[in-house]
């Protein structure tokens, strides 16, 4: 063994390095298109939800709920991130 598991070898230095910027580049552009589909889902026209907002004295009525609302964004964003990141659903 070239002491590869501990990373050590001057033989394999070339090996790492290639792939650990082979998988640093493919993370950085799944992000990046990730933060990309999310953007263009807030920022489009339509609304991805509305929130009735009553003023009754002392209290502020929310309805749906923060918890609700906590709740949606939580599912939208699981369904953009199982759509670029398949293996990841599972974690969400």
């Amino acid at each position: 063994m070239v002491e590869g598991v501990s990373s050590k070898s001057p033989l394999l230095t070339s090996y790492f390095n290639h792939w650990e910027m082979r998988i640093y580049s493919t993370l950085r552009s799944m992000l990046s298109k990730n933060l990309r589909a999310v953007t263009d889902c807030i920022a489009r026209a339509t609304p991805l939800f509305t929130i009735d907002i009553r003023l009754s004295s002392p209290d502020i009525i929310l309805l749906p709920s923060a918890s609700e609302v906590r709740m949606t964004n939580t599912v939208s964003m699981s369904d953009h991130i199982s759509k670029s990141f398949p293996r990841l659903c599972l974690f969400f």
